[in-house]
């Protein structure tokens, strides 16, 4: 959950800026990249974005900012939140693609030990955990990329 300190419409505006920065951002640029690299369209991203904006939407609602924070705090963690999960999926998509061209190149023997290697670390990644920041995980990613 992430830390809010929401008084005035400009509060709001730049919370949800650093939510765009951290993860929409990026996750549009993934989306746009698998796009390319694939040749397709990855419409299930593209729902997952929209449902994230949806919370957005229903902070807009409310009349009056002040006695409404907590549903404002709500709508913010669901929208960081489908914005994070879309972050990672897409990551975990792009190792996905990017290693079959791996596998193609390396003797099979090693492939396996590769593979669970991967897989370790993507489990490390995904597990919520107040061990690993958000940060971690996003520069763990990339790393594996």
């Amino acid at each position: 959950m992430v830390s809010y300190n929401i008084s005035s419409a400009q509060d709001l505006f730049n919370a949800i800026h650093d939510i765009n920065v951290k993860f929409y951002k990026p996750a549009c640029e993934n989306v746009v990249y698998l796009e390319e690299l694939c040749d397709e369209n990855f419409i299930a991203y593209m729902v997952s974005l929209r449902d994230a904006f949806s919370h957005i939407a229903k902070i807009f609602e409310y009349a009056d900012f002040s006695s409404k924070k907590e549903e404002i705090y709500r709508q913010l963690d669901r929208y960081s939140g489908h914005l994070e999960r879309v972050l990672f999926d897409t990551y975990q998509k792009i190792i996905s693609v990017k290693s079959r061209e791996l596998w193609s190149s390396l003797p099979k023997e090693q492939i396996g030990a590769i593979k669970t290697q991967i897989a370790k670390k993507i489990v490390e990644l995904r597990i919520v955990s107040d061990s690993i920041s958000i940060d971690e995980k996003i520069e763990g990613y990339k790393k594996i990329y």
